[in-house]
């Protein structure tokens, strides 16, 4: 529901799990959202950053990340390994 100005006043909006596209429901309290920082060229956080939500069936199922990982990576450009800067 939104109210006169546009925005949007619900009480609750439930959440997609991003590896399976199901709904998270309200009772689901396995379920985690986690939010990974983007880094520029240096290595450095840029104030930006990408969600994610999985739900508690991903978590309590042995998730060992076989292709439910891959998944995310591919759907999302920002899960790049980004070497450490070594101080010499």
């Amino acid at each position: 529901m939104q109210n006169e100005e546009g925005k949007t006043v619900d009480l609750y909006v439930p959440r997609k799990c991003s590896a399976t596209n199901r709904i998270i429901t309200a009772k689901d309290h396995a379920s985690v959202q986690i939010n990974i920082g983007h880094l520029d060229a240096n290595g450095l956080y840029d104030g930006h950053f990408t969600t994610f939500a999985l739900s508690g069936v991903m978590l309590t199922v042995r998730w060992t990340g076989c292709g439910r990982r891959r998944r995310l990576r591919s759907s999302s450009r920002s899960l790049h390994v980004v070497p450490p800067v070594m101080d010499s």
